[in-house]
This record gives C-alpha cells, structure tokens and sequence, in this order.
C-alpha cells in the first residue's frame, strides 16, 4: 500500500507541476503520465492480485489523462465500501426470493448444512468419548455381532484410532468383518473426499476468501494424517495441504496458526531446513504460549535431525517450562536437550 500512495503522490506532483507550467505537456503526456501510469499498475496487481484492474487504471491512465488518474482513484477508494456491501449480500444471498430455481438451490444448500452440522455433533460426540481399548478387546473376541457393531461405530469417528483399527479388521479370519471393515474405510474415504469438493467448489466461488484455503488444507491435512490413503496419495494430499495453507497466508498474512500447520507438514515430508524457515518467522508473530512451545518443539525436532545440537536446548527449555501435558513431547525434550549439552561439550 505504501508503495501505492507514493507512486500517485508523485502523479500528483507531476499532475501539478504540468498545471503550473513547470512541466512541458509533451513530457508528462509521453513520459512522465506513463510511467507512474506502469508504477501504480503494478504496484496494485501486486498488492491485490487483481489484473484487470491494474490494466484498465494503465489504459485509462494513458489514454484519458488526469481524468482516468482521478476516475480509478475514485474506484479504487469506494473499493472497500463495495467489498463490504457484496460480502453483505452474499451472506443473505438464499434469502432473496428470485424464483424457483434460487429457492430450490436455497433448500438444498440448507440440508447440507443442516445435515453437515448434526454429523458434525455425532462426530465431535464420539471423538470425546472415543476409547481405544474396547474396541480392540472386541476384536480380539468371537463375538460377530459385537465385532459389526464396533465397524459400525468407528466408521462414524473420523481418527486415526478408528482408521487403524478398521485396517486391522481387514485381518479377520471372519469375511463378514472384513467385508465391512472395507466398507467402513470406503465409507470414510467417500466422507472425507465430499468435504474437500464442497471447499473445492467453495474456493471456486469465493476463491479471495482466504478461509476456505484454510479449510480445503485442513482437510487435506486430516486426510492424511487418518491413515486411510495410499501411501503414493498420502504424499500427494500433503503437498495439496501445504499449497493452500501458504497460499491462504499469501491472501491474509499473521494467521499465526497457520505457521504450525506449515511447520508440521514440513515436518511430515522431512524438509527440515524449511522448519527452521517458517519456525522463525512463526515466532516473529504474536502467538500464545502454547503455540509458541509447540514452534519450538518442532524447531529443537529439526535441528535434532540436522544435528545442530548446541541449538536444542534453549529450544527445550521453554517447552517444557509451558508445562505440555504430553508425556511424549516432554519425554523427546528432555531427550534432545541432554543431546545438545552433551554433543555441545
């Protein structure tokens, strides 16, 4: 923005000094007007990413001068007006009586929702009070009937739990279980796959709302981490993940919790130099202590595989001094800064 307004303060300049004679009209027309004309013009698709409008404020510019300078500022100052009055109208968009068609997509869009949000409840309801070890108890039983109703119930729990017990189940000596132990992973892949192409169809609509990135990655994300996809799909899903996290960062920067994502996923394809990378410009950001621990974390897990080891411990310091509940974090803390006291000595 800032580059922007000094590229039309200069126009002004220009615009003045033509006004008070002080500039020949043959300079500003075929030198000066076009090249703050190109200035502005980039410096607006580079900021919002809107090629048609650096275009048409270069052609009016050039073309209509003065008047198309003024003209686009205009338009380009009533912008916000306008954006905030067409996000209005699209939250009420299925409220509009517009005929038969626009109210059948209005009662459609509406059972999705609705649908969406009582699978949602169902899901949230099971994931808290999901336990592990029953299930496998009754897999390791004769019980048919037990063993069925267990698929049925874990097909409905989207975790990675549930995900690897019904993998396991597809060992059963039994064909019923494993037929719908199969069943129940189709049925969860076929779940999880319609999300992403409600936010794919959602980013097609709305592709400048930087949170439907940011759900379409979480997804992804999810997906991978479920345990249900092939391992040459997984990888595939990971990279999709980390496109949309980074490019919903690109449309909003400072969602400090997208670094962590960003970080994990880095991670997860074992590219620690670019752990360090975001870590860094993760904890530039405001974050709470928690977030700021798990950076950190993962920061002392990076340079442990890159055998940086004088690095760790500072980093494990203020892990464990937040107090993290998990055992295992605080255990590979522990771990990786005895590590870099000792390669440090």
């Amino acid at each position: 923005m800032f580059l922007i307004s000094l590229s039309i303060f200069f126009k002004l300049i220009f615009i003045v000094g033509l006004l008070a004679q002080f500039i020949s009209e043959n300079i500003f027309l075929f030198l000066l007007n076009p090249l703050t004309a190109i200035a502005i013009s980039y410096f607006i698709n580079k900021k919002y990413r809107k090629p048609l409008v650096a275009v048409s404020f270069f052609v009016l510019d050039c073309f209509l001068p003065i008047f198309g300078f003024v003209s686009m500022c205009i338009f380009i100052a009533l912008g916000p007006l306008y954006r905030k009055i067409y996000q209005d109208s699209k939250i009420d968009v299925y409220d509009i009586p517009m005929g038969e068609e626009t109210f059948n997509e209005y009662a459609f869009q509406k059972r999705i929702l609705i649908q969406g949000e009582n699978e949602e409840a169902v899901d949230d309801e099971l994931y808290e009070n999901f336990q592990i070890q029953p299930y496998l108890d009754v897999f390791n039983e004769e019980d048919l009937d037990l063993k069925l109703n267990a698929i049925e119930k874990l097909s409905r729990s989207l975790t990675s739990e549930s995900v690897e017990i019904l993998k396991k189940a597809l060992d059963d000596p039994s064909y019923e279980v494993r037929y719908f132990a199969n069943s129940a992973l189709e049925k969860i892949e076929k779940k999880m796959f319609s999300k992403i192409d409600v936010a794919s169809e959602n980013i097609k609509r709305f592709p400048d709302e930087h949170h439907n990135y940011n759900n379409r990655g979480q997804l992804y994300l999810d997906s991978y981490f479920l345990g249900f996809l092939d391992s040459s799909i997984k990888e595939f899903f990971l990279e999709k993940s980390l496109y949309d996290f980074i490019f919903s960062l690109q449309l909003k920067p400072g969602q400090s919790k997208l670094y962590l994502k960003i970080t994990q996923i880095y991670l997860q394809q074992k590219d620690f130099e670019k752990v360090l990378e975001i870590a860094d410009q993760a904890l530039e950001n405001e974050l709470s202590m928690e977030d700021r621990a798990k950076i950190r974390f993962y920061r002392a897990e990076a340079n442990y595989n890159l055998k940086e080891f004088q690095k760790i411990s500072e980093d494990c310091d203020s892990v464990n001094e937040v107090g993290i509940l998990y055992s295992k974090v605080r255990e590979s803390s522990d771990w990786w800064a005895e590590s870099g006291i000792k390669e440090s000595k």
